[in-house]
């Protein structure tokens, strides 16, 4: 594989799987709790804006990696490719 194939897999749309589906269904829970707690004890709304932000964030990480861990793909793929190939 070519450094520039590899970037491009990155970048290509993976439909997740029916167990990607339910795994993001556990990090969506997960996340709400978490934003639940913090939101009991963070009171101040700028803040708590950033904070669920960064939630969000998580979970859309967390769900790229689910669905590139079913698919096989690892950044590896981009690093570990030698210069000459592209």
């Amino acid at each position: 594989m070519t450094k520039k194939e590899a970037i491009t897999n990155l970048f290509t749309y993976k439909p997740p799987t029916e167990q990607d589906k339910e795994k993001f269904d556990r990090v969506k829970e997960a996340v709400i709790d978490f934003a639940v707690d913090l939101s009991a004890v963070v009171t101040h709304p700028a803040e708590m804006t950033i904070i669920l932000r960064k939630i969000q964030e998580i979970r859309m990480l967390a769900n790229q990696a689910i669905c590139y861990q079913s698919n096989n793909i690892s950044y590896s793929d981009v690093f570990f490719i030698g210069e000459d190939s592209n």
